[in-house]
């Protein structure tokens, strides 16, 4: 380390800049069709945050496990249409876009489902499915089961809705898989950070996923942000051997403060100048460890 720091190129500056905004002031994630193109092609692959249908996911006793304990459903109010907005990637959801789901009463008074999706990207035609759902008695309308073809009916668990039921989580049995569906294709910053809080509350109980989540989430973001740095430091303009060591040290320093007093809801959204300050501190802190003296 060293006191006197030279100051950066307009590149780092930027690059600094632009990682500590996103982790302060997140983006929406809106489903436009420009938004939408950039996603993968199975259902909707959202970052960090919204896997928390993956932590949650599984619900029944499987391998020797506890139950874990499904949602209290209100069926009347679980009743309209849903965007699917958050998935663990599988082979048999592979290439299913923009899916969206509507649940109502059939007459004998099991769940009349009419699923719309495109296959492979979202100028194909729109495809319409109907499907016969049903809620197994006595589980508080939280397991319900998907004939998707008679007679294989697959279960479907409901294992948290938020009180205004506009979120909702499934699981299935195994504990593995995992959706996340919501009443409009926006998903608000501030209820990111609620499901970034249930995800590592609930890892605890799932291991297996905790670890495959800290994978394709954290440390997969560690790996992309470490891109850029180990391209300074391979030519010169940051003083470094491991740019995995720089990523971490700047993804450190940009949660410090009003990053974590949100994510334990002890603060409120930070104004630009806050981020601005923050920003400019982190990039000046960040200096000081990685960045070269004039010569």
């Amino acid at each position: 380390m060293t006191a006197s720091v030279r100051r950066p190129l307009k590149a780092i500056d930027l690059w600094i800049i632009k990682s500590v905004v996103a982790l302060m002031a997140p983006k929406r994630r809106e489903a436009s069709s420009s938004g939408r193109r950039r996603r993968s092609a199975s259902r909707f692959a959202v970052p960090g945050a919204l896997f928390l249908a993956l932590s949650l996911s599984g619900c029944l006793s499987s391998g020797g496990e506890p139950p874990v304990p499904l949602a209290h459903v209100d069926m009347s109010r679980m009743y309209g249409g849903w965007y699917l907005i958050a998935t663990r990637k599988n082979g048999f959801e592979k290439g299913l876009v923009g899916p969206y789901d509507v649940y109502s009463k059939r007459p004998d008074g099991d769940i009349r489902e009419d699923f719309y999706v495109r296959n492979g990207s979202f100028q194909a035609p729109l495809k319409h499915f109907t499907i016969h759902d049903w809620v197994r008695p006595g589980t508080n309308n939280a397991h319900w089961r998907v004939q998707v073809l008679w007679p294989i009916n697959l279960p479907f668990l409901v294992l948290y809705t938020d009180p205004d039921y506009r979120y909702v989580l499934f699981g299935e049995d195994n504990r593995k898989l995992g959706w996340i569906y919501a009443r409009a294709p926006i998903v608000p910053e501030a209820d990111y950070q609620e499901l970034h809080r249930l995800v590592v509350a609930e890892a605890g109980r799932f291991p297996a996923l905790g670890a495959n989540l800290f994978a394709r989430g954290p440390q997969r973001g560690l790996a992309q942000l470490s891109v850029e740095p180990g391209i300074f430091c391979e030519s010169g303009l940051l003083a470094c051997e491991d740019s995995f060591l720089a990523a971490l040290t700047l993804r450190s320093l940009a949660k410090a403060g009003q990053y974590e007093a949100r994510l334990w809801a002890a603060g409120l959204a930070p104004t630009k100048d806050e981020i601005d300050k923050h920003s400019r501190r982190t990039v000046t802190l960040f200096l000081r460890l990685f960045g070269r003296t004039p010569a």
